[in-house]
């Protein structure tokens, strides 16, 4: 198991307190596997919208896909 709290950059720390990661390993486990119990509440997650179209690049199949800029704006 992982468990760490990652700082961020300087530049972000008024935006961003900290990250955490966790990380389970059920490889070996025999059985059932633990459910998740709770979902994490919609505070404690984050959302990215890009601010304008974006390629999509698949390396393995050489392609390219243009995804057009969304029709909502996010609000801050």
């Amino acid at each position: 198991m992982i468990y760490q709290i990652i700082q961020p950059h300087p530049a972000l720390k008024p935006f961003v307190k900290e990250y955490m990661l966790i990380h389970f390993d059920f490889r070996g486990l025999v059985g059932e596997r633990p459910s998740k119990l709770l979902e994490a509440r919609a505070e404690q997650s984050i959302i990215l919208y890009p601010s304008g179209a974006f390629t999509k690049v698949n390396s393995v199949l050489n392609k390219r896909l243009v995804i057009p800029q969304p029709l909502y704006k996010a609000s801050c």
